[in-house]
């Protein structure tokens, strides 16, 4: 009985259509066929022989029977495409650590909502936060953070969101 092992990942099997031949493959061997009788009609003489016809030919069919051949399970087409897009791409990357220097920082803005029921106090954000804070800001954070009368709390919100609660002390 013969049994036929089906691959795990079946988008990367190559589809073969004629004995080890793939679709490329054959494609690539077929552009010297029909380009051959078309030189041979169209160059002078018409449709005569002629020497420079036939290396034409042999330096148009070559690179194509080349780019055919099968290396390591891909074609030499395929392995031209990841050389030349390694050779292709930038070379240098430049990493500037002071790129918020100099440029104008969006500050964030709260709304306070209180809810009268368990006695939070829920800070909304509306802007985006900014990656480094004014020191006037951190600063009066430290300060509230410091404040013995409120706790804080972190509430995970939907969608990983972070919602910051402050918590008024009962004494």
């Amino acid at each position: 009985m013969k049994t036929t092992i089906i691959p795990a990942q079946i988008t990367t099997v190559e589809d073969k259509i004629a004995g080890n031949l793939s679709l490329t493959q054959i494609i690539l061997l077929i552009i010297p066929v029909f380009s051959s009788p078309l030189l041979y009609m169209y160059l002078p003489p018409f449709m005569g022989f002629s020497w420079y016809k036939v290396i034409i030919l042999v330096v148009l069919g070559t690179p194509s029977f080349i780019l055919a051949i099968r290396i390591k399970g891909k074609i030499v087409l395929d392995w031209l495409v990841v050389i030349m897009r390694y050779g292709f791409r930038p070379k240098f990357y430049v990493f500037n650590k002071n790129d918020t220097n100099g440029r104008i920082l969006d500050i964030p803005q709260y709304t306070v909502t209180e809810h009268k029921s368990n006695s939070f106090i829920q800070v909304k954000k509306i802007a985006e936060a900014v990656l480094h804070p004014l020191p006037a800001d951190s600063y009066a954070l430290n300060l509230s953070l410091q404040n013995p009368d409120y706790s804080i709390r972190f509430i995970p919100g939907q969608k990983g969101g972070l919602h910051v609660a402050f918590r008024e002390a009962k004494n």
